[in-house]
């Protein structure tokens, strides 16, 4: 996280900030970690895409993965389950925030159906150099007339959905 800008983190968060961010996360949106002989690969995650109540239908996506894993399909396996929980859940939009360039980045998130609207320019300093920072935006729902407001992710735990998308059955 240090070397790279694909995070305008400065210092690596501790663990006790890491719990409290997806504990303050997870009770409403998927926070998705892989594992691996308990180490931890990578995790993806939704959360609030902003605090206004007419957004509630929205969320902005991140996925991480640790250097060592890359380029082995995990990234695309986090992000299938995350957009199918998202969808159970009843949100209608998905955001993405990539710091650019990344053509990585760009190349998995086009490949889940996300189309480029914006690049604020030389928005973040890190690693002594501006980036440009780029949006991102996926469909999960059409949109319709008078939405049911979205589930929180601990009315829906064990339910037999999320539970066969999280085994790799997703609908």
């Amino acid at each position: 996280m240090n070397n790279t800008a694909s995070s305008f983190e400065i210092e690596v968060p501790a663990l006790g900030e890491m719990q409290t961010r997806i504990q303050s996360i997870s009770n409403s949106y998927p926070w998705l970690v892989a594992e691996h002989e308990s180490r931890i690969l990578g995790y993806a995650y939704a959360s609030q895409y902003r605090q206004r109540a007419g957004y509630n239908w929205a969320v902005e996506t991140s996925v991480y993965v640790h250097p060592d894993a890359l380029r082995q399909g995990l990234a695309a396996l986090m992000y299938t389950a995350l957009f199918a929980i998202l969808k159970v859940q009843g949100f209608f939009k998905a955001y993405a925030v990539i710091t650019l360039p990344n053509p990585s980045s760009v190349g998995l998130h086009e490949s889940f159906g996300f189309r480029h609207f914006a690049t604020f320019q030389s928005v973040g300093y890190k690693l002594n150099t501006w980036w440009d920072v780029g949006w991102w935006e996926r469909v999960l729902l059409p949109e319709r007339h008078a939405p049911a407001q979205p589930l929180w992710l601990s009315a829906l735990v064990g339910s037999p959905q999320i539970d066969a998308i999280l085994q790799g059955q997703a609908p």
